[in-house]
């Protein structure tokens, strides 16, 4: 950050103002969290005419999420959800929806092997996917997501049933 706070890569040695301090969380940095990079004159922004390292406070502008170079995932790249894509379904608590190889479902942190589904279609339509569309879930172990007696989630039927289809209400 030079003296203008205009961020720039042209230091050639490491002095206090080539330094920034990460903010936003405590424990260890991991992808999917998101960031503030603050210089000695301030936080990190974007602007029309450059980054920045003069904002005093984090505003949603100088949040950045930690990801992995190569695997972006922008809007370009992800125009909505269509049948047949894979996805993860995570609540606020940062718990993944998971069905084991037995087919029980529970909710606990990623493991990154049980935590994801196949979207499908019930009326085997292709494309995207809709607010009031039917869906079946199929596991990692290839069984469909059922709701079981007594409203426990279930992942055992390798053909879907009525139990299997679920619509997307937003």
């Amino acid at each position: 950050a030079r003296y203008s706070a205009k961020v720039t890569c042209r230091a050639a040695v490491i002095t206090s103002a080539s330094q920034f301090t990460t903010v936003g969380g405590s424990g260890p940095i991991m992808v999917g969290d998101k960031v503030a990079f603050k210089s000695i004159y301030g936080f990190v922004t974007g602007t029309p005419g450059g980054v920045r390292a003069d904002t005093p406070t984090v505003t949603s502008a100088e949040e950045y999420t930690v990801g992995i170079p190569g695997q972006e995932v922008g809007l370009a790249a992800r125009p909505g959800l269509s049948y047949g894509m894979t996805v993860t379904l995570q609540n606020r608590f940062n718990e993944f929806l998971q069905s084991d190889p037995n087919g029980w479902v529970y909710l606990r942190g990623s493991n990154g092997d049980w935590n994801h589904f196949d979207v499908l279609s019930p009326l085997h339509r292709q494309g995207l996917v809709e607010y009031g569309d039917d869906i079946i879930l199929r596991s990692h172990n290839t069984k469909m997501l059922s709701a079981a007696p007594g409203g426990n989630l279930e992942a055992i039927k390798l053909i879907p049933d009525q139990d299997c289809v679920w619509t997307l209400v937003g």
